[in-house]
């Protein structure tokens, strides 16, 4: 797969860590709560886009739309449109290559 898209992978895991670190530890769970704007215990696509766009400073540039709205679906494993703070903590805490395998082929629908 392009380069770019396994790059965009690690630089949301690296900024994820960063701002949980900020909040006082690696807390993603912590970090979730804060994102989780209406507290459903969910984030909702729009909540996830800001949440790239204004917490972690990831440009339109860097990670157009359609690449943040493939990365929610990815995170959102049971596809009912919202992610968990369990799914959010899973993509969080996993810096395997399985998961950054199945991503690119997301991304591109071609094997890593």
């Amino acid at each position: 797969p392009p380069k770019h898209l396994r790059k965009q992978l690690s630089k949301v895991r690296h900024k994820l860590m960063e701002a949980s670190y900020a909040l006082g530890g690696r807390d993603y769970g912590r970090l979730f709560q804060r994102l989780d704007h209406n507290h459903d215990g969910e984030l909702d696509h729009d909540e996830f886009k800001s949440f790239l766009r204004r917490v972690l400073k990831v440009p339109p540039i860097d990670m157009p739309d359609k690449d943040v709205t493939t990365l929610f679906a990815f995170m959102d494993k049971n596809g009912d449109g919202s992610i968990t703070q369990e799914e959010f903590m899973e993509f969080a805490n996993d810096a395997g290559n399985a998961n950054h395998r199945y991503f690119s082929e997301h991304l591109t629908g071609e094997p890593a």
